[in-house]
């Protein structure tokens, strides 16, 4: 029998599905950093893990096509290799111990740490290894990268020069908006633009065009990263650049010696200086570009020492797998830092920590945490035996050695901060790269398993890819199935706060729940039950019975909802907080049992999250709604122990008193307040205001002008100051702030009457019904409470649906 043709044919089909990879990696380099679906009900964060998942899928089929075609596989003993495998495992074996499965296996929204991304993002790495074999294909590789970072420059150039609005695809919307992701990230992105051109104008500087264009390129990068300004991506290009200023340093010695005078012609050392300038200068040189173009930029993350913190917090209950996939924010909330509390972000839940490496000590516990780490040295080891073996030829010493740089950069991002989805992607393409010329050096041996010596072992192989190919199919179906969700929660999003259709953004809703359950997407379904509640009792000429048979149904939906919401994960403190609240709203109602079911959820959502004064006073309101004011007031004093400066606390407090005639004892709660927190001029207005009550107008005068000091444009603060400077006979100070309230208020046609009547020197509410002074305390406390409670889940539906 002639086997030439069948084995040329296989050749053929071998070389064709290696190209067919190859182009899906290039295409994946070119298209993860720009790629958008420019449609506002699809999430910024879901086209990027669209574009990552349809490529690692597509990669994965050429894969199994050429295991079926050949029946067989590849293993080997490699350190790396082995530690490439443990890590998903390890993500694994922690998803199924955690105490939600779903959220650590594929997440509810789209985090970054779950195990199915964690999975993706390692097939990535062995599929590029698979296909980037040689340096002319590394070379498209960078061409497409530098492709996708100049055409996100000359965009982002326009945008600055014409405004946000300019390209704005309808999902840009500021200054800093851009398609990499987070400002910052765009920063680490250019980072590797820089370092890419960098190393090509030191070895490819015999080509001309190379020499300039990598230049060109260079100089435009670092003024980019100069007007992003992030002093992560300053510090590490300076330990990038000071490793090739070294290398090139040692690799030039001479019998004569070193030679210095090749250092002045070496571009990483003026890179070196650069930065080194940047870092140690920042007030300086730093903020001329960002302040020139408007640019302001504040990102939030936990100290390094607050993160190992929680890991060690966490390995004490928890060593060998941690608390989960996707839990680090459980671990914050018991564990975060008691002096948080004083500051802005003492209601924040962080999903991750200082950096994602960091983070997993939480996450997957010691062994997932010494997995990475024995996965990290070994590339860097192994790289590191490979610039030696290419130093011969300068070709291939540009790739290798731009292949180590790279991957040193980002493993340090890797370890030291928290990238997105972009990062991530090409992060592990780039470490792909680098172990298949790892491969290709032997210095990662491989060895052949095949499947076609006998007929059991050709039956295991099936059975085998048709485990593989199943699950991966179900995969894929749960992730359009979150897609899907995900967009459906979007159109709610917007057909109730921008069209202001309740009943289409509830189907939405239910539509996103019922597809894909989520804990989020039915706790924003118990708020609106609530609503819905609330509008039951606001009907008129409804009988009895209809009212009855209506908040019945409404009731046990939203009972339902909530209940759902826990069900699906339990060790989330906002699930149970749901459920107290949607008790705690029918409690006046002497519903038998409201309170009870009110008080317990309360007290499981406090068991989960023991540092929230938040959860305590909301406890203090519950037992205010039943009467027992004294346990409130006892409620209100642990939260106020728990943060010193809780304002709304403070609030509730002097309101109890002012509504048991305790005047004085109100103003001295809240100048209590002031105390603690002597920049916040709504303290000074809620003084001004009880003192302008008390007719002590001297000392609501001092009040309000503090008030209006620490906030020149706090309408309510000018309009009592001036209402009190006109009391006190002091007629043109009430003037010229009633003026600056008609230019902060142009359309209130009050003010204007008010004006009118003072410089008439008449009352100034004559021919007003009733004179009007500002927010009411206990209004004032409601209202941030609500915002408050907003705020939390807002946070968390940025995090995991709505991130840009």
């Amino acid at each position: 029998m002639d086997t030439s043709n069948t084995t040329i044919d296989i050749d053929k089909q071998g070389f064709f599905m290696n190209k067919i990879s190859l182009i899906i990696g290039i295409a994946m380099a070119f298209l993860l950093p720009i790629f958008i679906i420019p449609v506002n009900l699809i999430s910024f964060v879901a086209s990027k893990n669209i574009i990552l998942f349809l490529g690692v899928i597509l990669l994965f089929l050429m894969w199994i096509i050429d295991r079926i075609k050949n029946r067989d596989f590849f293993v080997s003993k490699n350190l790396l290799v082995i530690s490439a495998y443990l890590i998903p495992l390890t993500y694994l074996l922690s998803a199924f111990f955690s105490g939600s499965k779903m959220a650590g296996l594929i997440g509810y929204g789209f985090e970054t740490s779950s195990f199915a991304m964690i999975l993706a993002l390692f097939m990535l790495l062995f599929f590029t290894a698979k296909s980037f074999n040689s340096r002319r294909k590394v070379f498209f590789f960078y061409i497409s990268l530098i492709l996708s970072a100049f055409l996100m420059m000359l965009v982002h150039l326009l945008r600055l020069f014409l405004g946000p609005n300019f390209l704005s695809l309808g999902l840009l919307n500021s200054n800093i908006s851009n398609l990499v992701g987070t400002w910052n990230e765009l920063g680490v992105f250019l980072g590797l633009i820089v370092i890419i051109t960098l190393i090509a104008n030191e070895y490819l500087n015999k080509n001309k065009i190379i020499k300039i264009t990598s230049l060109v390129l260079l100089i435009i990068s670092l003024l980019f990263i100069s007007l992003i300004n992030f002093n992560l991506v300053w510090i590490f290009l300076m330990l990038i650049s000071l490793f090739l200023v070294i290398y090139n340093f040692f690799l030039n010695k001479t019998e004569n010696g070193f030679n210095f005078k090749k250092l002045y012609k070496n571009p990483s050392s003026y890179v070196f200086i650069i930065t080194l300038l940047f870092i140690l200068l920042p007030g300086q040189i730093t903020g001329f570009l960002p302040q020139t173009f408007g640019i302001s930029n504040i990102e939030v993350r936990p100290t390094i020492s607050s993160t190992l913190d929680i890991g060690k917090s966490t390995l004490g209950t928890d060593l060998i797998l941690g608390a989960g996939p996707s839990k680090f924010i459980n671990q914050w909330i018991l564990h975060k830092p008691q002096e948080i509390a004083l500051t802005q972000f003492w209601n924040t839940d962080f999903n991750s920590g200082a950096g994602f490496i960091l983070s997993s000590l939480a996450t997957v516990g010691s062994v997932g945490f010494l997995a990475w780490l024995l996965f990290i040295g070994s590339i860097l080891y192994l790289g590191f035996k490979l610039i030696k073996s290419s130093y011969y030829n300068k070709l291939d010493h540009f790739v290798i050695l731009s292949l180590f740089s790279l991957s040193l950069y980002l493993i340090l991002f890797f370890i030291f901060y928290v990238p997105g989805i972009v990062i991530l992607g090409l992060t592990f393409s780039i470490l792909g790269i680098l172990i298949a010329f790892l491969k290709k050096e032997n210095l990662i041996k491989v060895r052949r398993i095949s499947f076609n010596q006998s007929k059991p072992r050709l039956i295991v192989f099936i059975i085998l890819m048709v485990v593989i190919l199943g699950t991966t199919a179900f995969g894929t179906f749960l992730f359009s199935k979150k897609v899907y969700a995900s967009i459906q929660f979007n159109q709610a999003s917007k057909a109730i706060n921008i069209d202001q259709d309740f009943n289409k953004g509830y189907n939405s809703l239910v539509k996103a729940a019922t597809v894909y359950p989520n804990d989020l997407y039915f706790r924003n379904l118990t708020d609106l039950n609530l609503i819905q509640l609330q509008n039951v009792f606001n009907q008129k000429d409804v009988s009895q019975e209809q009212l009855q048979e209506q908040f019945q149904a409404i009731f046990s939906a939203t009972i339902g909802s909530a209940q759902q919401a826990i069900l699906l994960d339990q060790s989330n403190y906002q699930n149970w907080n749901s459920l107290a609240k949607v008790y705690g709203a029918v409690a006046p109602l002497q519903i038998e049992g409201a309170y009870d079911k009110a008080f317990q959820a309360y007290s499981q959502a406090i068991r989960l999250n023991p540092k929230s004064p938040l959860l305590v006073l909301n406890l203090a309101n519950l037992e205010i709604t039943k009467g027992d004011l004294e346990k409130a007031k006892e409620y209100i004093g642990i939260s106020i122990q728990m943060k010193q400066n809780y304002s709304n606390a403070y609030y509730l407090l002097s309101q109890l008193e002012l509504n048991a005639g305790n005047k004085e004892q109100a103003i001295q709660i809240i100048e209590a307040l002031a105390s603690v927190s002597p920049n916040d001029p709504q303290v000074f207005l809620q003084l001004g205001a009880l003192n302008y009550e008390e007719r002590d107008y001297k000392k609501a005068q001092a009040f309000l002008e503090r008030a209006v000091v620490l906030s020149p444009y706090y309408s309510d603060a000018k309009y009592l100051l001036a209402l009190t400077y006109n009391e006190i006979g002091q007629r043109d100070k009430a003037i010229g702030q009633f003026q600056d309230l008609k230019i902060l208020n142009p359309n209130d046609t009050n003010i204007d009457k008010i004006l009118e009547n003072i410089k008439e020197g008449r009352n100034p509410f004559a021919g007003f019904q009733q004179q009007t002074l500002p927010t009411p305390i206990e209004e004032e406390v409601e209202e941030e409470s609500e915002n408050e409670e907003e705020a939390e889940d807002g946070e968390e539906t940025t995090e995991e649906e709505l991130e840009s």
